[in-house]
């Protein structure tokens, strides 16, 4: 079991986002969402990118579209990112 979130708390209101949508999202989605600038989400959902990979998540990134979290299985993310 996972004792603690991986991420900070601006990277798992990013996830939370991707989670919560059935599609590719934008940076300026997000961005407009959480009141931050693009290129601070850019560089978040790198960071994002980093720290899930080890276990199994992948957020694909399409210019134009935005980024989706592929193959997605909410429960197994939301334990990672609440740490429950």
């Amino acid at each position: 079991m996972i004792n603690q979130n991986p991420l900070n708390d601006r990277q798992s209101k990013i996830v939370y986002l991707l989670i919560s949508e059935a599609q590719y999202i934008t940076s300026e989605f997000i961005a407009n969402k959480l009141s931050l600038s693009e290129r601070t989400i850019k560089t978040e959902i790198q960071r994002i990118k980093n720290t899930l990979s080890p276990y199994g998540i992948q957020i694909s990134s399409k210019k134009g579209k935005g980024y989706y979290i592929v193959n997605l299985q909410k429960n197994r993310l939301l334990i990672i990112v609440t740490g429950k």
